[in-house]
Formats: structure tokens, sequence, C-alpha cells
């Protein structure tokens, strides 16, 4: 028995910006905000720009959520360059706002009950004195900076910030995508691209609750995107955009379920991993990246899982493969475990014929932040 489960599940809002109106209801575009070419457009490629759009709608902040989504900025740049940049932020759920001010501040900082802005900034003024406080101390600006500002109780307050190299540039060819999430006031940062599929961690669980000079965090918060532009100007958009609460930490035993010994050149093979749930809640519907080394390759754009609550049937997730065909995301697997029940998860590959004899760790990637690592061998051996 195989059954087709769907990407979407009651805890997400998943708008991808391609129609005229935004597909839920509740997003408020603030400034020179617009939907435009099958994206969201927070700034066109103009001075003295600053656009926003809030999800007006509270999120508990201890659950916290993760959102992500693909940006493209570009377009003609202004004498000083290409700028400013982008944030993605968050106000006091019980609260709304307009949009904040333009360039440096990246429409964030000027916000009306701003608790954090996380800024991709290029041209670097975001992270520098002349935008709130607790700026950098240097004369000028601080270009590819990824830099977390505080709350509008604080004047925004400075509370971290990391040099990106190449900052964040690129059309849509260029496959960049954020992913940030924030548990509980813990907040990480990753991105990638086409040139870095796997991408990095650019900010690992810096802790706002904690920061020098921060406010007090708000039982609930709501999240917005914006983007600033002066002087220094670019084409700020995004699309494909996901959020969903973040995956809460949980205990599980891991193992291994089908190592797999083979010769290269061999295909439809199938390493799995078995999930039990040892918690005391259940592990509910979470996103799962399989990574495979050089030497393997994903065959589809798919994985299955089987649990014990209903075994033998087998679930067909959908998922997407990398160009590499070395990664396989899936945005959704519906698990559903509760405490003391387990599941085995598994996806089709083949081994390179080029492939030389050795061990081949597939690891399987549980939740977002990542709450359960596991992983399969697949051992090959001479022909």
């Amino acid at each position: 028995m195989t059954t087709q489960l769907t990407e979407a599940d009651s805890f997400s809002v998943i708008e991808p910006f391609i129609a005229r109106e935004p597909t839920n209801p509740n997003w408020k575009l603030l400034g020179s905000a617009q939907l435009i070419e099958g994206c969201l457009q927070l700034t066109s490629a103009e001075g003295h720009k600053a656009g926003a759009a809030l999800l007006d709608v509270p999120f508990n902040s201890e659950r916290g959520v993760s959102v992500e989504f693909d940006y493209a900025v570009d377009g003609e740049q202004g004498p000083l360059g290409q700028g400013d940049g982008f944030s993605v932020f968050l106000i006091d759920g019980a609260q709304t706002t307009d949009v904040g001010r333009a360039g440096a501040n990246l429409g964030y900082v000027g916000v009306k009950h701003g608790y954090a802005g996380i800024g991709f900034d290029n041209f670097g003024g975001f992270a520098s004195a002349q935008v709130g406080a607790g700026g950098s101390s240097g004369v000028g600006p601080q270009p590819n900076i990824l830099a977390v500002r505080g709350a509008t109780s604080t004047d925004h307050k400075l509370l971290t910030s990391n040099r990106v190299p190449g900052g964040f540039r690129g059309g849509w060819d260029a496959k960049n995508h954020v992913e940030v999430t924030i548990v509980n006031g813990v907040l990480s940062v990753r991105c990638s691209s086409a040139a870095d599929a796997r991408g990095a961690v650019m900010l690992d669980k810096f802790d706002l609750k904690s920061a020098a000079g921060q406010a007090r965090m708000p039982s609930t918060l709501k999240l917005g995107l914006s983007a600033g532009t002066a002087d220094s100007w670019a084409s700020h958009r995004i699309r494909n955009l996901k959020v969903r609460q973040a995956s809460q930490p949980i205990d599980a035993i891991i193992g291994q379920h089908r190592p797999v010994t083979t010769r290269p050149g061999a295909q439809w093979l199938y390493p799995a991993v078995r999930l039990a749930n040892a918690d005391n809640h259940t592990l509910g519907a979470e996103p799962v990246t399989i990574t495979v080394p050089p030497g393997l390759r994903f065959l589809e754009d798919s994985a299955a899982f089987i649990r014990q609550v209903d075994e033998p049937a087998e679930h067909i997730v959908p998922g997407k493969r990398s160009p590499d065909q070395r990664t396989i995301t899936l945005p959704n697997v519906p698990f559903e475990l509760a405490p003391g029940t387990w599941a085995v998860i598994f996806a089709a590959l083949e081994v390179a014929p080029e492939a030389v004899p050795g061990v081949y760790p597939v690891l399987f990637e549980v939740g977002s932040p990542v709450i359960i690592e596991a992983s399969s061998d697949v051992t090959v051996v001479t022909a």
C-alpha cells in the first residue's frame, strides 16, 4: 500500500509571491513593497526607497518559527555601488507597524514595536554608527555584513555582526536562499546558493534574550521582511517563502536500518535509518534533508518512510534534488510519531560507475533547526 502526501501542513505559511495578491490574506505590504513579475519586490533599483511585508499574525515566541526564502539583489546600482540590503525582522505580536526608514536602516530601524532585525547588508551602513545605537565605531560603512539590531525601545542597538565574503547579491540564477530560525529567542541563520548548495551557517544560536542592552522578549512576535536604498541602490526581491513552526527538540533513538554493500554502477539502492521517539511528546511533521558524498546520486525527487503505527504502508514524500543530485530536500515529512513508536525513512540512489571502494555515509537531518541527525552507510566493494 502506498499513499501520496502533500507538502503543506496546518502550521505552515507557504507563500510563493507569484500572483497579483499574496496567497495568505494576512500580509501587509508597506512602503515601496509590491508584487511584481512573480515575486515580492521590496524595493526597485531606485534611490531612497523603503519597503516591507508584515505577516500580521502572531506566533508564540518560545516555540518560535523557521522562515526560508529565495532572494535576488540586482539591477542598476547607484553612484556609490549596490545597496543597501534587506532584513528579516520581528515585532511585538500584540502590535503592528509601518515600514522603517530607507537606506542603511534597511526598512527595519524606525519600525514601531520592533524586537529584532536581521540585516543582510551589502553596502554596510546597518552595522555602522550612522544607524541606531551601538554601531561600529568606524567612520564609514562596513560592507558585506550580517548584523542583528535590537528592539525599538533600545534605539535598535547593534547586538552582533559577522562579515560575509561576497555579501548578498545576484539574480535568480544565483539561487540564493536564506533560512532563519528563532526558538525561544535563540537565532540562527543559514545561507546557500548555486555555488554552495549545502550552504553555511552565518549565525549560530545567538541568544537575543541575553544580549547586552536588549529588551525583554514579548510572549508573541510577528514576522516581517524589509529592504532599503539611498544613494546606493538595487532591486531587492523575495519569492518561494515558507514559514513554519520551528522544530521542537526531541529525544530519539536512531540507528542504521538497511546499510548497503554494493559495487560501482549499482542502482536503486535504499539505505535507511530508523528513528524511535524516546520523548514524551509527538514528533510531528518535519523537514528532512538527505545528503550523500561524491560517488553517490539520488534517483528521484522524493523519499519514503514506513512507521510502526501503520506498517507495512509506505508513504511517499515529495522533495527536490540539488543540481548535483547529491542532496534531496523534503519540506514536510509527516512522521506523527507518538512516544515509543518508530519510523524508517529512505530514498533511492545509485553508485557512480567511477566510484572507488570505500564506505559512503548517507546523512539524514530532521527538523529546522536540525533536531535529529542519523546516517546509514553504503559500502562499495571492487567489481
